[in-house]
């Protein structure tokens, strides 16, 4: 090895070794038999044996280098030329230990290359005649295969909490110091879109120090049951905390610091109400106000949540209530197991004449806002005089409110106009049914409570109404029939309605659904079943003494064509609603006040 040094000294021939070593970095190689001859400046000649297989720099590494003569103009330059045996060692050395799979990973891993570059360095290098693997993917150690569970119609993938932290913690335990070995690591949870073309998803479950992936999620929504979702990190985390980690002859412990989420994420953990509903704040008891299409917070002072308040369930507004926790799932499989369950438990025979509605058309009635059926349900089907059967007509008819609060907004209406100051609109419903969903509104001079409880006030062609069965305080078996224009027979209905008065701001809502009832009387001679396929009223405040009355209509009148129905119903519709709006105006007359 040659090591070339400059002297330290003023020399009068300054630029002349200036020029020498200029000339010496610039060799000239010759070749002479089976030797190679190196010259620098014609001054300093290297002899270099043949070898087939290496190129000139591991010549220059490998083979002994000979010196012949040096020109008097180097005096200032010491040339050193080490023993063979003692380079030979060294260089042995640093072969040994240097690993160039490891530097090449070190190398992906620092400036993020992509694999399309590291697979073309692999090859080059490959070429060389050095092993090194053919693909990144080798190189890198990237594992083959993963366990891939399948929930709630997505994906989930466990890479596991201890596989993603002990790495880390052996490479720096030396560096880390905690009190008594204790880490404290923050959880985040969180969804993101994969594009914008698709309702495509991810929901990585990190953790804080390294924002390591401990689990994803992927899928078209939002996991559809959070306990199978969380249920493999929860159980690697329980580990984690119980029994620490063994890191190089150390016992970590592990604390949760804090978990970080969104306000949407938060909910979907906890269980409750979003944040933007009323009770939605997750610090406070407070009742939120609807301020220009926001939900707001103003109260300062306020009671705060705790543990205790929330494992208790003191302020239930702020929870899921039974439509959220049991009508939205639990029935949809009660309903499978009473039609295709084992006969044990199965309710419906396929075989008897009463029963003849589909399973699918039932599964479809109670999960869709919009779905509508066009025969009357048997009552039999959602229970409303079987005692063990109670709960499930109203887990349906708070799905039936549910859908009303929904379609109540002005999103996919398509405006036809206004007759007697009542706005008229429809909507195409995709259930194969030609029937429109009629949507009127208007405003009536009374508080929501004193709308719609004395339907013969407003209701002119009513002839008859009773009452068939009183289900609970707010839901009951009505059949009223109606009178009908000449030719046409009356109509009969018969109907299961349900009413609440607690919605939010003191909001009102009846819902109603035709059955068939065994109590119910036959339509009388000349008069025809008609079939609602859908009623329902949502009465809102809108000031002092006033209200606002939304009224959805899909009601099949038998004897009339699609055609009648999709250009006129609407408008017969608005008249009730009129009517209505009527029956609470303030008469102007009688004696006048000087006040």
């Amino acid at each position: 090895m040659l090591n070339v040094e400059k002297q330290k000294s003023n020399h009068p021939n300054n630029k002349t070794l200036q020029s020498n070593i200029s000339n010496l970095t610039t060799p000239h190689i010759t070749e002479t038999g089976t030797n190679k001859i190196v010259e620098f400046n014609h001054s300093l000649k290297l002899s270099i044996p043949e070898k087939s297989s290496n190129i000139l720099s591991a010549s220059l590494l490998d083979d002994k280098l000979c010196t012949n003569y040096f020109n008097d103009d180097i005096g200032d330059i010491n040339c050193n030329i080490h023993d063979d045996d003692a380079f030979d060692d060294n260089t042995s050395t640093i072969i040994e230990s240097f690993n160039i799979e490891d530097e090449l990973r070190s190398w992906v891993l620092k400036f993020k290359v992509s694999h399309n570059s590291a697979n073309c360095i692999l090859r080059i290098i490959k070429s060389a005649g050095i092993n090194v693997p053919k693909d990144i993917r080798t190189l890198m150690k990237t594992p083959t295969t993963h366990v891939i569970s399948n929930i709630d119609q997505g994906s989930y993938i466990h890479l596991g909490l201890e596989n993603m932290i002990l790495p880390i913690l052996k490479k720096y335990d030396s560096l880390i110091y905690s009190l008594n070995k204790v880490l404290k690591i923050g959880i985040n949870l969180d969804g993101l879109p994969l594009s914008r073309s698709s309702k495509s998803q991810l929901w990585p479950i990190l953790i804080e120090f390294t924002n390591c992936n401990i689990g994803i999620f992927h899928g078209n929504s939002k996991p559809k049951s959070i306990h199978e979702f969380l249920n493999p990190f929860l159980s690697d985390l329980l580990t984690l905390l119980n029994c620490g980690l063994n890191v190089n002859g150390n016992i970590y412990q592990f604390e949760v610091g804090h978990v970080v989420c969104d306000s949407p994420v938060k909910s979907f953990l906890l269980n409750v109400k979003s944040f933007n509903a009323y009770f939605g704040c997750t610090s406070c008891t407070q009742e939120g106000s609807y301020i220009n299409n926001r939900m707001a917070f103003l109260e300062i002072e306020s009671p705060l949540r705790t543990d205790e308040s929330f494992r208790s369930k003191t302020q239930e507004e702020y929870h899921k209530d039974y439509m959220h926790n049991v009508c939205l799932g639990v029935t949809k499989r009660l309903i499978e197991f009473w039609v295709k369950g084992k006969k044990n438990v199965r309710l419906i025979e396929k075989n008897k004449p009463q029963n003849k509605l589909g399973f699918k058309l039932i599964v479809q009635k109670c999960m869709d806002s919009s779905s509508l059926f066009t025969e009357p349900i048997v009552s039999s089907i959602i229970g409303l005089h079987t005692a063990e059967m109670g709960h499930d007509w109203r887990g349906y008819l708070n799905v039936c409110t549910s859908a009303l609060l929904k379609e109540a907004k002005d999103k996919g209406w398509m405006a036809v106009g206004s007759f007697e100051n009542v706005d008229i609109s429809y909507k195409k419903v995709g259930d194969g049914h030609p029937l429109r969903l009629w949507r009127v509104c208007t405003e009536v001079e009374a508080p929501p409570a004193e709308v719609l409880w004395q339907r013969h006030v407003w209701d002119a062609d009513l002839v008859s109404a009773r009452v068939v069965a009183k289900m609970d305080a707010r839901a009951d078996l009505y059949q009223y029939a109606v009178a009908a224009m000449a030719p046409h027979p009356a109509k009969d209905y018969c109907v299961v309605r349900s009413w609440r008065t607690d919605l939010n701001r003191g909001g009102c809502a009846v819902v109603e659904t035709s059955v068939e009832h065994p109590d119910a009387k036959q339509p009388a001679a000349g008069s025809v079943r008609g079939i609602v396929l859908a009623s329902r009223y949502l009465i809102e405040p809108c000031g002092s003494g006033r209200s606002r009355v939304l009224h959805l209509s899909r009601v099949d009148t038998k004897g009339r064509t699609c055609e009648w129905y999709n250009k006129i119903y609407g408008h017969i519709t608005s008249k009730y609603l009129s009517a209505i709006r009527k029956s609470f105006e303030h008469s102007a007359d009688g004696p006048e006040s000087k006040v």
